[in-house]
């Protein structure tokens, strides 16, 4: 998408003649894009990496980032837990708006699924999103690297 608006773009200033590179850099400018080069807009979208997006782990503990965190579905809750859970710092909202409901247990913290919680958290200095998503008969879960928190991140563990 953005080489096709690239050369939409290079084509509209050529046809003005208000351009200043000759064709020869224009090119190498584009194949850089397609090649990955560090442009601004390049490095923003690498700033975000989706870690994982699909089902929810249903009645089991999957191990999330270095192993020591876990996500489990447990019917009507998204439970987050592991051994370094007093690491963390999150906050939670609502899809429809205002704070999630969180039940703090005594391996971990619980999201009402029914509320399509989002959740940012930061752990080893690095920041992370997760989201429920509901549709009929069955939930969706996207898990990402963020490059910073977009709320305040006010609650602990404990």
């Amino acid at each position: 998408m953005k080489v096709i608006a690239l050369l939409l773009i290079a084509a509209t200033t050529l046809s003005l003649g208000a351009c200043s590179e000759s064709n020869e850099e224009i090119q190498q400018r584009l194949e850089g894009i397609v090649a990955g080069d560090n442009t601004s807009s390049s490095n923003q979208i690498a700033s975000e990496r989706i870690i994982y997006r699909g089902d929810p782990p249903y009645l089991t503990d999957q191990p999330i980032l270095d192993g020591k965190l876990y996500v489990n579905n447990t019917d009507d809750y998204l439970l987050f837990g592991g051994e370094n859970i007093e690491e963390i710092r999150f906050s939670a909202s609502k899809r429809s708006g205002g704070k999630a409901t969180t039940v703090v247990r005594e391996n971990g913290i619980s999201f009402l699924m029914d509320e399509q919680p989002y959740i940012e958290f930061s752990y080893h200095n690095k920041f992370y999103s997760l989201q429920i998503l509901s549709r009929p008969y069955f939930y969706t879960m996207d898990f990402r690297e963020i490059p910073s928190a977009t709320i305040q991140l006010s609650e602990g563990y404990r």
